[in-house]
């Protein structure tokens, strides 16, 4: 299940998840690049258990610092976005449904396909 994500009708934005072993729990972290009203890019990023090929987990939205070098921590400001929740039919599908909690973005659902995986690994 790790790897990219996208649907090939909204070919632009799309998910990346990573499936980790944390303390013998099967978790996902997923980070889904995306845009906001005014067409200006967005990461959106959560962290959750996996059951039942599903996951749900709160998005969190990362801003307010500068690029390296003027990079600074105290800068840097997430606020929760919503919820994601990501159910996979197979190891080369899934499903994302979300609600947002933040103005301007709509919630909704997607059909997604794996476009990538990693090497060596089915799923």
């Amino acid at each position: 299940r790790s790897g990219s994500y996208y649907n090939a009708q909204q070919s632009g934005h799309g998910f990346v998840v990573q499936v980790l072993d944390v303390d013998g729990s099967e978790q996902a972290l997923v980070a889904w690049y995306v845009y906001d009203s005014n067409g200006e890019q967005v990461w959106l990023i959560g962290q959750g258990p996996i059951a039942n090929n599903e996951v749900n987990l709160t998005l969190f939205r990362f801003a307010g610092a500068d690029f390296p070098p003027a990079f600074t921590t105290q800068d840097v400001v997430n606020t929760a976005w919503g919820s994601l929740r990501l159910r996979f039919t197979d190891n080369d599908t899934a499903t994302a449904n979300w609600t947002s909690q933040t103005s301007g973005f709509a919630s909704g659902s997607l059909n997604l396909v794996r476009l990538t995986t990693l090497k060596g690994r089915g799923c």
